[in-house]
């Protein structure tokens, strides 16, 4: 029967395992930079600058999020990227043609869905290794991208 001092040690234990080496030097390393921009320019710190990271920041924050779901039951994915693009593609191309916003953002989110369901049928139903899988839509979506847009931005959305 465990006793209240060793639940104490693997707490600790499991604790001081956050903080190795690589996780508290990435951590130093961020607040550091933090610190060193605050110095260098005045107008790090102010609030616009913080709202402009912060929006900045959510696209790479959601595809993180989604990224370790995929890491920690072991599997990679490596069209991500790819599929973001063609989501913003199909979204961009649905609101230059004046499609209601929410029929846009919806296409976008779907052709998103359509990839990772096509990726989720190719590793689990067939058993490609998800390292291939994913390298190969990876390189068709991003052919798709270039082919549609021309390899050009979108120009004219409405605000």
């Amino acid at each position: 029967m465990l006793q209240v001092k060793d639940i104490k040690k693997n707490r600790i234990q499991k604790f001081s395992k956050l903080f190795q080496f690589r996780e508290s030097s990435l951590l130093f390393i961020i607040i550091a930079g933090f610190i060193l921009m605050s110095l260098v320019s005045p107008y790090f710190l102010n609030r616009s600058n913080m709202i402009s990271l912060l929006l900045g920041l959510t696209t790479i924050a959601t595809i993180a999020i989604g990224m370790t779901l995929v890491l920690i039951v072991g599997g990679i994915d490596l069209s991500v990227g790819s599929v973001l693009a063609f989501s913003a593609l199909v979204t961009s191309l649905c609101l230059k043609n004046n499609i209601n916003i929410i029929l846009a953002i919806l296409a976008g989110l779907l052709s998103g869905v359509f990839f990772g369901l096509i990726n989720g049928i190719i590793v689990s139903k067939i058993g490609v290794n998800p390292f291939i899988t994913t390298l190969g839509t990876m390189i068709v979506i991003r052919g798709l991208v270039l082919a549609i847009s021309g390899g050009a931005g979108i120009a004219g959305l409405p605000s």
